[in-house]
């Protein structure tokens, strides 16, 4: 495949990369090699086949910044279908980076989208919460004060508040100590704030709601000698019908989007 039919053809139904058969056959693959690898009900729900930035309310100023030239990071990144369709928007993949704890979701995403030889963002394994410089760390230390733009999907919302804060911090670390730097995200939220046991986790998970993340990021801001204004808002999506028959799901599920932006 040449660049310029990968362009056309990253994440596009309607490529020959992604017949309906094609795409069923090798998405399928991908999704129960990943499955062994972790049971996410997201891998279940094949959302590695979704993008979640374009329906984020900052998606538009995020994409202004990125064609000037600004640096993304995709924390938690999986497969990296996000990063790959920023490319498809005219975004040079060399702008944009992304980790994953699990480095064979990775691996599968390269298997799914075909691109290993054309794809030249970098895609990093490390533990977020590894002591940096450690073994664990992995690649993560290269990004400290790189990063323009953070962006979390369905990613803070796997710790309870503590840990959900160590990993705050660590991303802030990430992004350029400027004002105007961004973390924005996406994830599991409630009406009604507060920590949740997690079966599957094995743990506790915090689900914010709007109020409680702008609070949330005054703790962060005050441990790291910042000051983040928070935005956001909850919604009522398809994914939070499709998991409300899990044992952990309640009425008040939504999802919150949010924008923290350094002052």
């Amino acid at each position: 495949m040449t660049k310029s039919s990968y362009l056309k053809s990253c994440l596009s139904p309607s490529s020959k990369l992604f017949t309906p058969i094609a795409k069923a056959t090798a998405s399928l693959s991908q999704r129960s090699k990943a499955f062994a690898v972790y049971a996410y009900p997201c891998i279940g729900q094949l959302r590695f086949l979704n993008t979640r930035l374009t329906h984020h309310p900052s998606y538009p100023t995020v994409l202004a910044r990125l064609r000037g030239g600004a640096t993304l990071l995709d924390a938690g990144c999986c497969f990296a279908q996000e990063l790959r369709h920023l490319v498809r928007e005219g975004i040079p993949s060399t702008q944009l980076y992304g980790f994953d704890l699990e480095p064979r979701f990775i691996e599968f995403g390269y298997d799914l989208f075909r691109d290993r030889d054309l794809f030249q963002a970098t895609l990093l394994a490390g533990d977020v919460l590894a002591e940096p410089g450690s073994k664990g760390s992995g690649g993560l230390d290269t990004l400290v004060g790189e990063m323009d733009v953070v962006f979390a999907s369905s990613f803070l919302h796997l710790w309870d508040w503590a840990d959900m804060k160590a990993v705050a911090k660590r991303l802030v670390a990430f992004t350029r100590q400027i004002p105007g730097a961004v973390v924005l995200g996406r994830q599991l939220g409630s009406l009604t704030a507060g920590s949740r046991s997690m079966p599957m986790e094995g743990g506790s998970s915090y689900w914010h709601n709007v109020e409680s993340m702008r609070e949330f990021w005054k703790e962060v801001g005050e441990e790291t000698e910042t000051r983040w204004g928070v935005e956001g808002g909850l919604r009522e999506e398809e994914e939070i019908t499709e998991n409300m028959g899990h044992a952990w799901a309640e009425p008040s599920m939504r999802i919150l989007y949010w924008t923290a932006v350094r002052q």
